[in-house]
């Protein structure tokens, strides 16, 4: 989970800076692209929590408190899968921009 969120850090980065600073002349078009962006921090904040979850029952499995640490990390993990799908589903409607916009440039 940590290399996924590493990971999530490096992409951002290359979204939000590095696609962004260098097409200068088509700021306006990209930021239409990529923004809303609250799909792609709700994958972040998912993959931590799932994170956290699983640190915390990594902890505690041998434990007699086991039980009620099951709920939350389960929850967890619940809330990492819609979010890990949400960002699938705004990529993909991200690339549908990409292929549109491409188009229209080139007539």
């Amino acid at each position: 989970m940590n290399r996924i969120i590493f990971l999530f850090d490096k992409m951002q980065l290359a979204f939000y800076g590095n696609l962004v600073g260098h097409e200068r002349d088509f700021r306006i078009e990209m930021n239409a692209i990529l923004f809303p962006r609250e799909q792609f921090l709700e994958f972040k904040n998912g993959a931590e929590q799932f994170r956290d979850g699983l640190s915390i029952w990594k902890q505690l499995r041998n434990t007699d408190s086991k039980d009620g640490v099951l709920r939350p990390v389960h929850g967890s993990r619940i809330t990492f899968a819609t979010a890990r799908q949400n960002f699938v589903n705004w990529l993909s409607g991200r690339q549908e921009l990409v292929d549109l916009t491409r188009t229209a440039l080139k007539q």
